[in-house]
């Protein structure tokens, strides 16, 4: 996935977008082979409500008291080769901040994560809208500290096992079943490795992850590889089935994924709280779609192999004539990264956990109309800002938990991303265990 030796690759036109604070969207579905890259006319992506045209959705874990943004394809491309001469498409300052990148420095001699820490700062945020007339008219001023920017729940071992503690408390008296608390940790980002090429990591290594790459002007720079899905919708086509509303009937799938246990020994020797912490996640979904998805059916119980670690999953599908967002609002977040009952849960996270999940948690991918669309919840990521790799990770308490399992159910957790850092095999994770 590296530069062409002639002409514009993707690599360019991140860096082009990263210095004009443009937006810019990578993505490659599961079992696909191409990525897809999609930037919008204009840098700041609009609010997701009514949208028809394609397009890519971006929402914080905090959706819907937190707008979910739409991300136009108004420039779409494949892969990673030659812009050719597509790129004079570009919307200006774009287009210039393109033809200003040097085609012959080498990928180490103006790392990324540095050129992140000036570009992405409050009088950056200012200065593209005050470039930017009409944006006033649309959204208000950022705040002073940007989303990217705010602070996340960097806690060590001994305060993350408190935090389970006192999720466990919560469960003991009633006040909750099942809660997911998460965490986040730094590391320091390689020295000349392009986000692009770490995109490219990510794409061989986990074919059945939904890998995606987010570079927003409020956001920030965030990438990922995640195996949940969370709502899938196609239309039904010639099969018999009536829509009795004004929306046609499509076909709806989602995942029930949840309990994690590293890839080694027994592929199937999964403990009862595993198998409870699914079945939460399972029996939720099915509660939101009996009374109101026509056809609903769920397949078995299966285990899927994410990165270092394998998951228990099962299948949901039906029919529905609902808007996508209603169906959305419905499901997120499910107890796969909020808890049960979902009110509850969502407020114990937020007096225990000592920061901001932002994107984390959230959901993303991309729609093609009202009638297709395919959403993935937005988890195994790392936000990028300054020379720094921010890892987001979370597990399920319930009752029986123990606290230092859960700890170290997160440590592995970060290793899906953690070891494309630090080895020129991946899939090679001894460098990554001499670090921790």
């Amino acid at each position: 996935m590296g530069c062409q030796a002639e002409g514009y690759s993707v690599h360019h036109l991140f860096d082009a977008a990263l210095s004009a604070g443009w937006t810019l969207a990578g993505y490659r579905l599961p079992g696909a082979q191409r990525v897809y890259w999609t930037i919008p006319k204009d840098p700041w992506p609009a609010v997701w409500s009514n949208q028809r045209g394609p397009g890519f959705v971006l929402a914080p874990f905090s959706y819907p008291t937190s707008h979910a943004h739409w991300i136009a394809r108004d420039f779409s491309f494949e892969g990673v080769q030659s812009l050719g001469d597509r790129w004079r498409d570009l919307p200006d300052p774009l287009r210039s901040a393109l033809q200003s990148v040097d085609l012959t420095a080498e990928a180490d001699s103006n790392p990324v994560s540095t050129r992140l820490k000036s570009v992405y700062e409050k009088d950056h945020n200012a200065a593209v809208i005050q470039n930017n007339p009409g944006v006033h008219g649309r959204r208000s001023v950022p705040d002073r500290v940007a989303p990217h920017a705010a602070a996340l729940n960097q806690v060590d071992r001994t305060q993350y096992e408190m935090q389970v503690g006192a999720a466990l408390k919560a469960i003991e008296i009633g006040r909750i079943e099942k809660v997911v608390l998460a965490r986040s940790e730094a590391h320091a980002w390689p020295s000349g490795l392009h986000p692009v090429d770490f995109v490219d990591r990510l794409c061989i290594d986990y074919p059945q992850a939904f890998v995606n790459l987010v570079l927003h002007p409020e956001w920030g720079l965030w990438m990922g590889a995640t195996p949940e899905l969370l709502l899938e919708m196609e239309p039904v086509g010639d099969r018999n089935i009536a829509s009795t509303g004004a929306q046609p009937m499509r076909h709806l799938r989602s995942m029930a994924l949840a309990g994690t246990l590293a890839i080694q020994g027994q592929t199937d020797d999964w403990g009862d709280k595993e198998i409870r912490e699914q079945q939460v996640v399972d029996d939720y979904i099915a509660h939101s779609w009996k009374s109101q998805v026509r056809n609903f059916r769920r397949s078995a119980r299966n285990s899927l192999q994410a990165g270092p670690v394998q998951h228990l999953c099962t299948l949901l599908e039906g029919e529905s004539d609902r808007p996508l967002e209603e169906l959305v609002a419905q499901l997120h977040p499910t107890p796969a990264v909020g808890g049960w009952p979902k009110s509850e849960a969502l407020q114990v996270i937020a007096e225990i956990e000592q920061g901001s999940r932002q994107l984390y948690g959230g959901f993303i991918g991309p729609v093609e109309s009202p009638d297709e669309a395919r959403l993935f919840v937005n988890l195994r990521t790392l936000q990028l800002r300054n020379a720094q790799a921010y890892l987001h990770m979370g597990c399920g308490i319930l009752g029986g938990s123990q606290p230092y399992l859960e700890w170290e159910e997160t440590v592995l957790k970060s290793k899906t991303l953690l070891r494309h850092f630090f080895c020129q095999n991946p899939m090679d994770v001894s460098s990554v265990d001499e670090v921790e």
